[in-house]
């Protein structure tokens, strides 16, 4: 009988504490929730009969819409989990899980049109024509 209590107040300390890095953490949570919540409207909508096949930009525009719309989501349960877990610096945190999600997308975009400015690809858009 004395070696399980011994043995659960040695693990007691390791179950509840908090990750090391909370706010990449709770980022990747929020982060996590607004891809749920994008897909559960997106499904909704295709269920609803909002896309037509003669429409091609409608499913685009409106994940684009939607992933706008479902930033909110993800800057509160990232932000309340952050305060759960006794974080100090929220702000941090919102900026964290804004550039979680579209920062690596926004890399990969950078990388590639450089790639292909760099081979004189005709089809990446020039830098001083984006006005």
């Amino acid at each position: 009988m004395e070696e399980e209590e011994s043995g659960w107040k040695y693990i007691h300390g390791d179950v509840f504490r908090f990750p090391p890095n909370k706010s990449i953490f709770c980022a990747f949570v929020g982060t996590g929730s607004q891809i749920f919540c994008l897909s559960l409207f997106i499904f909704a909508l295709a269920l609803v009969g909002v896309f037509y096949p003669y429409n091609r930009g409608a499913l685009f525009t409106a994940l684009i819409v939607l992933y706008a719309l479902t930033a909110c989501i993800a800057g509160y349960i990232a932000t309340s989990y952050y305060v759960q877990m006794e974080g100090q610096n929220w702000v941090q945190n919102i900026l964290v899980t804004c550039f979680c999600y579209c920062g690596p997308f926004f890399g990969m975009f950078a990388f590639l049109n450089t790639v292909a400015i760099f081979y004189r690809v005709s089809v990446c858009p020039r830098r001083w024509s984006l006005h």
